[in-house]
């Protein structure tokens, strides 16, 4: 009889939790707070009942085999959520070799991919050959290998304080900033900063970058994303806005560029990621009212491949390219629709000034010297949006996706890339994020 109080009692308990746990306040405490330790009435009723080992969980169990599409990672996860038994004390006591995997899975939130990868971070910090065998699964082969693994945990992990600096002063002060994607392609190491509740926000951009990116030059993107994230904030302040800066796939050097190797290698890795969002925002989260991904130079030809590939199972709703480094030859806008909505649109733009994005692409009227038969989002119907500046605006003059204001020297800086403070580009690039429309149609 006393045992079959305590499990009346037992149920009763996960009952209480797991409809807490669906709320928003459930949420703060489950994974943002203290965790709501299930189990407590049960362990004082029974005695002897012992805590439950989340590493030992059917779902989590399935999650990690890496058998699961991002949609049944998703729903696994769910179901660990609804059981009641786990909170984020749980995650955070997962062995790292565990922590390690969800830090790169697609799928679950971002929130608990935010708990594992700063423990995988953490530990590459203070223990980098532990960090790295972590993260490549194996330990590293040679001295050189671990100062590069370093090089790159260096920079992210400076991206990261940067990033939450800025909260309270230029981002408002509720901003989380997320790290997502830790995890390797191809050899490099991936890793994704994001502004805003990746989990939450109504409104989402990604953005990708092109040749020669990397994890240790991640900062520079986030400062990019900054200027979209406080743009959309300051221009549209009706939505809740998250926007990622994404180091997905191994980029190319510039003598590479002419090569689709690297873009078709990344498409499936950059079409989980994309996918990872949606399908954990659809097991429980407010819906998405806007996907956007953003992506500057080698990046769009990455990307165009992604939205063509067959693993790809949720459309985007827009998509931006800007100071593309062209698509393969043979896309077509139809081609394309596979990964973004028949509502969405393709958006492009090339600064006047950037002399260095059309060398990959075929020669066109004025044009002599390409590496490519590559062909410019524009020849197929992108529509164009400018980075010419306007009245009281910026002129992109310059490739880069971001350029300070204020070069290293603490001089005023004469170059502007796409998304410096102030320019046309990011501010329409903010426009279709918030309301998937350039400023003029809004």
């Amino acid at each position: 009889m006393w045992r079959a109080l305590v499990e009346d009692r037992r149920a009763a308990e996960y009952a209480l939790v797991n409809a807490l746990d669906l709320t928003d306040l459930g949420e703060l405490i489950r994974f943002s707070g203290g965790a709501v330790q299930s189990g407590i009435f049960t362990a004082v009723l029974g005695g002897a009942a012992q805590p439950q080992n989340f590493a030992e969980d059917s779902n989590l169990q399935r999650i990690l085999s890496g058998a699961l599409s991002e949609a049944e990672v998703a729903a696994a996860w769910k179901s660990i959520r609804e059981s009641g038994r786990y909170g984020k004390g749980d995650v955070q006591c997962l062995p790292l070799e565990v922590l390690a995997v969800l830090a790169r899975t697609n799928g679950i939130p971002a929130c608990v991919q935010d708990i594992a990868g700063r423990a995988v971070l953490e530990r590459a910090l203070t223990d980098p050959a532990a960090g790295y065998e972590r993260v490549y699964g194996s330990r590293p082969g040679d001295p050189l290998a671990l100062t590069e693994f370093m090089r790159h945990i260096d920079g992210l992990n400076k991206a990261l304080i940067d990033a939450e600096g800025r909260v309270g002063g230029e981002l408002p002060k509720a901003t989380k900033i997320q790290l997502v994607n830790l995890g390797v392609h191809d050899g490099a190491l991936t890793a994704g900063i994001s502004l805003g509740n990746l989990d939450r926000a109504s409104h989402v951009g990604v953005n990708y970058a092109g040749m020669g990116s990397s994890v240790a030059g991640i900062g520079n993107g986030v400062d990019g994303v900054a200027e979209i994230f406080k743009e959309a904030q300051r221009g549209f302040p009706g939505g809740s806005y998250a926007v990622v800066m994404v180091i997905g796939y191994r980029a190319p050097s510039l003598w590479g560029v002419g090569s689709m190797m690297r873009a078709t290698g990344a498409a499936e890795n950059i079409a989980s990621f994309l996918d990872g969002i949606q399908a954990s925002r659809g097991t429980r989260y407010p819906p998405l009212e806007q996907l956007a991904v953003f992506a500057h130079s080698y990046g769009s030809t990455a990307i165009a491949e992604a939205l063509q590939h067959g693993s790809l199972n949720f459309k985007v709703d827009n998509v931006v390219t800007y100071g593309s480094a062209g698509f393969a030859a043979d896309t077509t806008y139809e081609d394309l629709r596979h990964g973004i909505k028949d509502t969405g649109r393709l958006y492009a733009t090339q600064a006047r000034k950037d002399s260095l994005a059309q060398v990959p692409i075929k020669a066109q009227e004025g044009t002599d010297f390409y590496l490519s038969d590559r062909i410019d989002p524009r020849q197929i119907g992108a529509v164009e949006l400018s980075a010419e500046g306007g009245k009281g605006e910026k002129e992109t003059n310059v490739h880069d996706m971001f350029v300070p204001e204020i070069d290293e020297n603490g001089a005023p800086s004469d170059k502007v890339g796409y998304l410096s403070p102030g320019t046309s580009s990011v501010r329409e690039i903010a426009s279709i994020l918030a309301t998937g429309k350039l400023r003029s149609s809004t």
